[in-house]
């Protein structure tokens, strides 16, 4: 199968629901779909507006989405509601269909891990807690930002990417006329240096049905717009864009991102999607990391041990390499510390060599962790 371009339809919706359906699950009980958008629409009927999920702590400013349709429609006619339990799916938050956690569900739920590592909102009383916070949907934290940028980017690369190489400051009329134009280049890009045959060709297709005019049997003007305004949104809220009135630009992480994408040679670009799971998350956690100072021994050991056990009380026997990684990662950007890369593998090695536990990274692409 071939990803690609996601297609998106709900205009408003915010990454900030993802964690209340997250928090409605667990790491290995099964759930059916539609009993989780009863179960999300219920609490968020509830809380939404009694807690102020969507205004922000720091400016009172209110964020748009509902993250449900109208309160009185039932739950199974609730295409809204459905649509968020969809995205925290194809997001790679929760396994589809089964709805059990999954790769950035783990590095999410590790970021309100207790001190023996069990997630705090397993816990019905803790997490009505964390239902009452003021600003739930509309402010991430940092932390947060950085693990939902990774998903983002990683389940949409070939939808988000284009969005942060045209945007400059634009209002979304300017958008309209040169997104798909920058889609379609991207396409065009990849299928230079793609060997394999069928998604060689997968790429030429969609660069010719990008490329084309809504005069030319193209997208419509409508279809353009709801392609590119939830992107906006998710880009808001993982401070990528800034909006100012009806103009939207980069920040400063995100313009710095951008000309590293911009200068990257057809082979490195080819390397960095060939994993971007992992390659791309690697790359994002600089600009998240920047002019923060470094985790110190001490305070790596210390956020080892409690993720690694959180890691072991969701069911990993092996943990993978780069998910530790990144929710380590995440856990140090809410400390406002830097952990990147190269000391997370310097510091692993050294704290294996010391302690109990197997170290595996000689198999590219399964590298894990056994405590």
């Amino acid at each position: 199968m071939i990803e690609g371009f996601i297609n998106l339809s709900t205009p408003l919706k915010r990454l900030g629901f993802v964690k209340v359906i997250l928090w409605l699950t667990h790491p290995s009980s099964f759930m059916y779909s539609s009993q989780l958008v009863l179960k999300y629409k219920e609490v968020v009927k509830e809380n939404r507006k009694r807690f102020e999920w969507n205004i922000d702590p720091d400016t009172n400013q209110v964020i748009p989405g509902s993250g449900i349709g109208d309160e009185t429609l039932p739950a199974t006619e609730d295409s809204i509601a459905m649509d968020h339990v969809l995205l925290a799916q194809s997001l790679g938050f929760l396994r589809k269909e089964v709805n059990i956690w999954w790769r950035f569900g783990w590095h999410l739920a590790s970021q309100y891990a207790g001190d023996k590592g069990k997630p705090v909102f397993m816990d019905s009383e803790k997490r009505e807690e964390l239902m009452m916070r003021k600003g739930l949907i509309a402010k991430l934290p940092r932390s947060e930002q950085f693990i939902f940028c990774n998903a983002l980017l990683s389940s949409d690369v070939d939808g988000s990417i284009p969005l942060i190489e045209c945007l400059e400051e634009d209002s979304i009329a300017e958008l309209r006329k040169k997104y798909f134009d920058s889609v379609s280049n991207w396409y065009a890009r990849k299928a230079e240096f793609e060997t394999n045959p069928t998604r060689r060709y997968f790429y030429l297709k969609e660069k010719s049905n990008f490329a084309k005019s809504e005069t030319e049997g193209g997208y419509s003007k409508i279809h353009r717009e709801s392609q590119i305004l939830p992107r906006l949104n998710f880009l808001l809220d993982v401070g990528f864009v800034i909006k100012n009135k009806s103009r939207y630009s980069l920040s400063d992480p995100a313009r710095e991102f951008k000309k590293r994408v911009l200068s990257l040679s057809d082979n490195d670009l080819f390397a960095l999607l060939q994993e971007k799971e992992s390659n791309l998350g690697i790359l994002l956690s600089e600009y998240y990391n920047d002019r923060l100072d470094k985790v110190t021994s001490e305070q790596f050991e210390e956020i080892f041990y409690k993720l690694s056990a959180f890691y072991k009380y969701i069911g990993l026997i092996m943990i993978p390499y780069e998910d530790l990684y990144f929710s380590m990662t995440a856990y140090a950007l809410a400390k406002s510390k830097n952990l990147d890369f190269s000391t997370y593998r310097l510091e692993l090695e050294h704290l294996a060599k010391r302690r109990s536990f197997y170290l595996s990274t000689t198999v590219p692409g399964r590298k894990y962790i056994k405590p």
